[in-house]
């Protein structure tokens, strides 16, 4: 009977140590986890200020594609305000408009340069030249 009785003692030990083993699997599997959705937030917050940060450089692209060649002033680093400037934070919309080699066209480079709640000043930089009409 002593016998019976250890190892049915031995059994119920083995269990307990199953049990915790597991619920340091869980608990490991599950930090990981937790982990991982703060980083691919992260990654979405990002690549949403990028995403707003383009649409906003497109925009005033286009704006000033509007404008005829040839009345497109030169400019150098004109500060910018369009309207959904303040979606990033800490924001800067420049614009330059200079002579480029080539007579009849000329540069335009818009800048936006933003400041993410973790991280490094972001800066995005659209480039494109116009020309007379």
């Amino acid at each position: 009977m002593n016998g019976r009785r250890l190892s049915r003692g031995w059994r119920r030990g083995e269990t307990i140590v199953s049990v915790l083993v597991a619920l340091v699997i869980i608990a490991t599997s599950l930090t990981l986890a937790v982990q991982c959705i703060a980083a691919g937030m992260k990654v979405v917050s990002a690549n949403r200020q990028l995403l707003v940060a383009s649409a906003i450089l497109e925009s005033e692209l286009e704006k000033l594609r509007a404008v005829p060649g040839d009345a497109a002033p030169l400019m150098d680093a004109v500060p910018l305000t369009p309207p959904d400037l303040d979606r990033l934070p800490d924001a800067r919309c420049t614009l330059t408009v200079a002579r480029y080699r080539v007579a009849p066209l000329k540069h335009v480079l818009v800048k936006l340069t933003w400041q993410p709640p973790n991280g490094p000043r972001r800066t995005r930089t659209l480039t494109t030249l116009i020309g007379m009409r």
